[in-house]
């Protein structure tokens, strides 16, 4: 871990240095930043720094702080190839094992966020390209919550996931707006991704299907006078296959039959110099791959997996920015899970998985961070229980 820790560093701090003669054909952009993000927690959740439902709203209160989020990156161009543009990224943080985990601070693992190539040609009113590698799930577009964790909403109407991938794209450029499309066959990841112990014998329930999970997206992003839109709306299409078994990591094997992926939603993002509006709506079912926790498979009564879960959720925010440097955004999420499904954490089964929050922070600098966000986290069981609590969570962040 101490050697490829410092073998990061070297390369993605010094690289550039190394060969700053050489820029006219390769150009290296080192980026990222260093975040300290602290949390108390009032009830048990499931997970601590990114809480995603309540497990228990009298005991779990808990405390602490993590730099795991730490980001480091790297943008590799190509400018001396004029026929095409060609750029190479690579993106790793620290937050590869959990926050509860004994070595979590003192030996963090590194983990990839982005790593792929993507090569694009331009013929004057848009352009034609391919991309291969790992980074956002092409199915939905890229608008997130914003506060401390930008992850959160997981669970509580925010879908998302990093996919290995191969995407076909493709935009038109018409005065200020563009419009355009992904087309992508992704690794046939599922939320039950199964690993027999064994280099040998690793299997997924997505990799026995034999096919790879079919991507797409339509968008439209520009200004329109002083407002700036970005609208998506994405599809994806898989199967799992458990016909033959497919054995988890804690021993537990699944069977059953051959059972869908579907996911169909819609992103939108409206954007003003002092203010803001975002939100997204999706449905589906066998969604856990993409953070839905209620969207998992459904079992007969032998405990066979006949078909997968359906769910629903959305999620809205509005925000504010009077100035430059302070910026301020509250909102809504919620997530509505089919009745039949069977809650994949510890067969905890819930009616609906609701949030609210409130992010601010103030920019000092323009690379000093500083934020605060309070989440209010609303959990109704199958039994007509409801389970509440509060996550208060800071940030310092200082960006390069």
């Amino acid at each position: 871990m101490k050697k490829s820790l410092i073998f990061l560093i070297t390369f993605f701090f010094f690289i550039s240095i190394l060969y700053a003669e050489e820029t006219k054909n390769v150009e290296f952009k080192p980026y990222g930043f260093v975040e300290l993000y602290g949390w108390y927690n009032d009830a048990k959740f499931a997970n601590s720094d990114l809480p995603l439902f309540v497990k228990d709203e009298d005991k779990g209160e808990e405390m602490s702080m993590s730099i795991r989020k730490t980001r480091i990156g790297l943008d590799i161009l190509f400018p001396s190839i004029k026929a095409v543009s060609l750029m190479i990224k690579g993106e790793v943080d620290f937050s590869g094992n959990m926050a509860s985990s004994g070595t979590a601070e003192s030996r963090p693992q590194i983990r990839m966020r982005h790593a792929y190539a993507d090569l694009n040609k331009d013929f004057g009113i848009g352009s034609v390209g391919i991309l291969v590698g790992s980074t956002w799930a092409p199915a939905t577009p890229n608008i997130f919550i914003s506060g401390v964790n930008p992850s959160g909403g997981w669970g509580v109407g925010n879908i998302w996931q990093r996919m290995p991938q191969i995407t076909l794209k493709g935009k038109l450029n018409f005065n200020k707006i563009t419009t355009g499309v992904l087309l992508s066959a992704t690794r046939p990841m599922s939320g039950n991704s199964a690993n027999k112990g064994l280099f040998s014998e690793v299997g997924d329930a997505g990799d026995y299907s034999l096919m790879p999970m079919w991507q797409g997206q339509i968008y439209t992003s520009g200004d329109i006078g002083p407002i700036n839109f970005l609208l998506g709306i994405g599809g994806a299409y898989g199967k799992e296959n458990y016909k033959d078994g497919v054995v988890l990591p804690n021993g537990t094997t699944l069977e059953g039959d051959e059972v869908d992926v579907q996911l169909f939603n819609v992103g939108l993002q409206i954007k003003h110099k002092y203010a803001g509006l975002a939100g997204k709506f999706y449905m589906g079912k066998n969604l856990n791959v993409f953070g839905v926790m209620g969207a998992d498979v459904i079992k007969d009564d032998s405990g066979m997996i006949v078909d997968g879960a359906k769910a629903k959720g959305y999620w809205i925010q509005g925000e504010l920015k009077p100035v430059s440097t302070l910026y301020i955004s509250g909102g809504f999420g919620s997530e509505d899970p089919d009745d039949e499904q069977e809650f994949a954490y510890n067969s905890i089964r819930y009616s609906m998985n609701s949030a609210i929050w409130a992010y601010a922070s103030y920019t000092f600098f323009e690379r000093f961070l500083i934020g605060f966000q309070w989440t209010h986290l609303i959990t109704e069981t199958k039994d007509d229980v409801k389970l509440t609590g509060n996550s208060y969570m800071f940030q310092t962040k200082v960006s390069f």
